[in-house]
Formats: structure tokens, sequence, C-alpha cells
């Protein structure tokens, strides 16, 4: 399937990079070497099986998923307690 070396160099890729760019390198290496199977990818190289999806559906349509980075983390205190 995959050498060592090219999952190696994919590791590291896929390390550097975020969000949308990441699920369409996802995406590319799934239909380029894991015979287009998510779930191939999800085994072989650890990648959320719904992120490769999602790339897979940001490359056949051109228009890329959201990034939702607003609804993680911790709200301001000021947006908590809003009378301080």
């Amino acid at each position: 399937m995959l050498s060592e070396s090219i999952k190696a160099t994919l590791k590291d890729v896929a390390c550097q990079l975020t969000s949308a760019k990441k699920r369409a390198l996802t995406a590319q290496v799934r239909l380029d070497y894991l015979s287009g199977s998510a779930r191939k990818a999800e085994t072989v190289k650890g990648w959320g099986r719904k992120s490769v999806q999602r790339g897979r559906d940001t490359l056949t349509s051109r228009v890329p998923y959201p990034d939702e980075d607003v609804a993680r983390g911790r709200n301001k205190w000021e947006a908590v307690v809003p009378h301080v």
C-alpha cells in the first residue's frame, strides 16, 4: 500500500496544514493512494473519516466547509459576565 517513508512524509505535511487545506490533502491522498476509501484513510493514516469525507466534498464541489473556530473554546469573560 504505502511505504513507511511516504507515510512519514504525509504525516509531516498534514501536521503543518490546518482546516480546509488539510482536509483537501487527506481527500487527495485517499483518492490517489487508498482506492478512494475513507475507511482506509482512517485505519492506515489515523485521519478522521468524517474529515476525509468533507475533504472529498470540498474537492468535488469546490466550496470549502466553513471552519467553526468560534464554536470551540471558552467564551470571553466579558460575554459571560456582561454586568461587570
